[in-house]
């Protein structure tokens, strides 16, 4: 691709705004230029680049450059929470649910039971809780005489959600770690960069938040769940890009970066300046 770079900057001009762009870039001086604004822009371009990569990458099950690597869902979540593609109900909260088609053992007709292996799973789920509320916290109770109804259920053929490979039997392939609507991918992608000269500007996706201010970039996201993800509240921590920022992702987005600042050079030493 062909670039056209034009100014009506002088080469006294020039010199003067070499001499300053230590000070331009760092925020201590007005932005000449837009030089400033240009280089942040395309230091944000460059890192959300590679953080879009790497989250296609760590999705897949793979491990970046640092080591990191994101754990797999769980079957629970992926029998109970991972929405299925024509298999899903919506709950009063507007969560929605794959359905298995038949009963779930007392949590509602969310599971693989017929109406006979349900009646037994209450069954067996009432007469062991009426022993175990004597002994243990009611709590702990109803826990233990769920699994001892499902673990009786089970025996006499009936099946879970969990253990189905349609659902909770799911592997790493027939889905992708953080990727269900793909809301939260799309607001880490890469967005449009525009160059004119020494100057750019960067125009993020929907759901990314660039604020650029002198001397600094900010990037997020406004997805409310990412940051459970990243920092692990509740859930496992999956990071979204790696921290510390490893090197060699610095010395790539610095080469981007840097690249405006070289077309002023371009134009000292072809004497395109008039």
């Amino acid at each position: 691709m062909v670039t056209t770079v034009r100014t009506q900057s002088t080469r006294a001009d020039v010199r003067e705004l070499v001499r300053r762009l230590p000070a331009i870039l760092s925020g201590r001086v007005p932005d000449v230029g837009g030089v400033g604004a240009g280089f942040r822009a395309r230091v944000t371009f460059a890192l959300m680049g590679l953080v879009a990569e790497r989250f296609k990458k760590m999705g897949r099950g793979g491990t970046d450059i640092t080591g990191d690597k994101w754990a797999e869902l769980t079957p629970a979540y992926l029998a109970y929470g991972r929405p299925i593609a024509g298999r899903n109900r919506r709950l009063p909260s507007g969560r929605r649910v794959p359905v298995g088609g038949g009963k779930a053992g007392g949590s509602g007709n969310d599971g693989l039971l017929t109406a006979k292996q349900d009646k037994q799973w209450w069954k067996a789920y009432k007469r062991n809780l009426a022993f175990l509320a004597t002994r243990h916290p009611l709590g702990k109770a109803k826990g233990i005489a769920a699994a001892r109804a499902w673990i009786e259920v089970k025996g006499s053929g009936g099946k879970t959600k969990i253990a189905d490979p349609r659902f909770g039997g799911r592997r790493l392939g027939d889905y992708q770690i953080l990727k269900s609507d793909g809301i939260l991918e799309a607001s880490l992608t890469q967005g449009e960069l525009s160059e004119l000269g020494a100057g750019a500007d960067y125009s993020p996706p929907e759901g990314q938040v660039v604020e650029d201010r002198p001397g600094q970039v900010i990037i997020s996201t406004n997805v409310p769940y990412a940051g459970a993800h990243h920092f692990g509240k509740g859930r496992s921590r999956r990071l979204l890009w790696p921290e510390p920022i490893p090197d060699s992702w610095w010395d790539e987005v610095l080469g981007v970066a840097v690249t405006g600042l070289e077309r002023i050079a371009d134009l000292f030493k072809r004497g395109a300046i008039t």
